[in-house]
């Protein structure tokens, strides 16, 4: 997965999250969306890598 670097499926049980561009390799999968946007994980992490203020060395 993007977010864990794994390549090899998970098994997940009711209840459990999942994550945006998850795949359901067998059987069904009902999900309930809880953030959208800046208030997701990967949005969060989006949001801290644009607003960083690194100068780079021929800035300095």
């Amino acid at each position: 997965s993007a977010l864990t670097g794994e390549s090899l499926p998970v098994t997940k049980s009711p209840g459990d999250g999942v994550y945006s561009g998850s795949t359901c390799k067998q059987g069904e999968i009902e999900a309930v969306v809880i953030a959208t946007g800046v208030h997701t994980f990967f949005g969060k992490a989006a949001h801290l890598v644009d607003t960083t203020n690194q100068v780079g060395h021929f800035q300095k």
